[in-house]
């Protein structure tokens, strides 16, 4: 995928500074950051934090390239002549990872170095094509999208799933934009655009300080709504701890400390749940929760 931003002609930002000005690029800086801090803490037990990060980065990046074709993967890296044969043999992803990992574990990661290496290693696209998220229909993934920050996923015929990936959405605005994107999945529901007797929700957001809250949301004062912890066994699962242990850094840090995993839970709505859907009253307590 191709993006404006990346343009020779930039006159204003170069690459690298699109990278550092993007959100998404900075929670990722984030987590090695974290591992950097963590190594040089006096007591670190250095070996198992090394080996969980690094199962981490390349279980993570095994996801990843998994759900991208390989056009979107490498962002057109094959159309720059600048790089020999032999080097486009090389998986730009596992270099890039071993810079991040080299750094951190040396003491000298920054966020200028890692947005000059994913430049080098032309992997701008990709990430950016990543995280920004237009509204419709993503072909790479099969993930439809009700804005840049929440998008469905027709499981079949009588289900869809509610998924939030990784995005350049500023972090005040995330919160806001979930609850926009379910205003909006549940006009279409209500109109017939989007068929589904039940709405899967399943996530790490859905924790048990913001529990009642989301009740609120869907006017559930009697309990009716049923929210049950997902397997760590559960590919689905996994995958969604990974996510969140790369772009949320207090998961990160309890996980590379202590070997604690996200939690992960679920909520099966149905359109009837969503017909009760308010969220004017309670998005800023939301917000508040959970910033």
């Amino acid at each position: 995928m191709e993006t404006e931003h990346i343009s020779p002609q930039e006159s204003k930002l170069t690459r690298e500074q699109i990278l550092l000005n993007n959100p998404a690029f900075q929670r990722l800086c984030r987590g090695f950051e974290i591992y950097q801090k963590i190594l040089q803490d006096p007591g670190t037990p250095k070996g198992i934090v090394i080996d969980r990060m690094h199962t981490l980065q390349q279980e993570v990046w095994d996801y990843e390239s998994n759900i991208n074709s390989q056009e979107k993967k490498w962002g057109g890296l094959k159309k720059h002549k600048k790089r020999g044969a032999e080097e486009e043999k090389e998986d730009p992803g596992k270099l890039f990872l071993e810079y991040a990992l080299g750094q951190a574990e040396a003491g000298t990661f920054d966020k200028q170095g890692f947005a000059h290496k994913a430049d080098e290693l032309y992997l701008n696209s990709w990430l950016l094509g990543n995280w920004e998220h237009k509204k419709g229909l993503d072909e790479n993934t099969g993930l439809i999208y009700l804005n840049e920050t929440l998008a469905y996923h027709q499981d079949n015929p009588d289900q869809i799933s509610i998924h939030i990936p990784p995005t350049s959405t500023k972090k005040e605005k995330i919160i806001p934009n979930i609850l926009q994107g379910l205003k909006a999945l549940a006009q279409d529901i209500r109109n017939g655009d989007i068929k589904a007797k039940k709405i899967k929700l399943k996530s790490w957001l859905l924790n048990k300080q913001l529990e009642p809250l989301v009740r609120n949301l869907f006017g559930d004062n009697e309990g009716r709504l049923e929210f049950n912890t997902s397997s760590n066994e559960e590919p689905e699962t996994i995958s969604t701890q990974k996510l969140a242990l790369m772009y949320n850094g207090q998961s990160l840090d309890a996980y590379l400390r202590h070997g604690e995993m996200p939690e992960v839970r679920e909520v099966v709505l149905t359109p009837d749940d969503l017909s009760h859907f308010d969220w004017e009253e309670q998005k800023g307590q939301i917000t508040q929760v959970a910033a």
